[in-house]
């Protein structure tokens, strides 16, 4: 019940930050989840910032830097994986390690789920 307490949470204030569009505190608060370092609050938070770049990309730079310290991290949850790579395809060329970490999802796409083939992509 907590995870999903968590998740729902997360995903609030992504919408309150696309909705508001002047994000800034919102971004840095969203980007804060992953201090946490648990494996659903990264899983959700890696979601709404892939809907959040999508829709206001001016904050690419902040969220690339958040990732760069998280490479290490597993992410299992095949929506989270999903957006991973979407983001790492969209703005890998501000995180050195964008191509290798493509490289490993791809080196097992065969068994990846759709949503992480279609996101690879």
């Amino acid at each position: 019940p907590h995870e999903s307490i968590a998740r729902g949470s997360i995903r609030a204030v992504g919408t309150i930050a696309m909705n508001l569009r002047s994000a800034e505190g919102l971004v840095e608060r969203l980007l804060s989840f992953l201090d946490m370092q648990m494996d659903h609050i990264t899983a959700e938070t890696y979601i709404v910032m892939a809907d959040i770049l999508r829709t206001l990309p001016e904050h690419a730079d902040k969220c690339v830097d958040a990732l760069a310290s998280l490479m290490t991290v597993e992410v299992v949850k095949p929506e989270a994986r999903a957006a991973l790579v979407w983001i790492l395809g969209a703005y890998g060329e501000k995180l050195q390690e964008a191509p290798y970490i493509l490289e490993t999802v791809g080196d097992s796409f065969d068994d990846e789920p759709e949503q992480v083939q279609l996101a690879m992509l």
